[in-house]
């Protein structure tokens, strides 16, 4: 089992078949909405997007401390998808290494500030 923490809660994530057909579905829609180019189009694709990875947190945590109404209340849609991302990776087995990510991004801020 994955484990995950939200707001100092940890939660257990089963790395069943289940959860695993629910993370590629989650792909699949993720990259279906990437690729919508009419700006109508894209905002559905967008919305539908927001809405799937908030069912799929849900599902995957099957928590009642985390409800659709916390999530939308205490989380931002990056905050949202980051989430998502994490509950992915870690089904997925993908390892990041989030260190050099945000050395990257502190150097880019360097670099624009001189």
């Amino acid at each position: 089992m994955a484990r995950i923490t939200i707001n100092e809660n940890e939660f257990e994530i089963k790395e069943s078949v289940i959860n695993y057909k629910k993370t590629l579905k989650m792909q699949k829609v993720l990259l279906e909405s990437e690729k919508e180019k009419d700006p109508v189009k894209y905002i559905d694709a967008q919305i539908k997007l927001t809405d799937e990875a908030e069912k799929y947190i849900l599902d995957v945590i099957n928590s009642k401390k985390i409800t659709s109404k916390y999530l939308e209340e205490n989380f931002s849609v990056e905050e949202l998808g980051n989430l998502a991302g994490e509950i992915t990776n870690k089904i997925l087995h993908i390892e990041t290494d989030t260190n050099d990510d945000e050395a990257k991004n502190v150097k880019a801020d360097q670099e624009k500030g001189k």
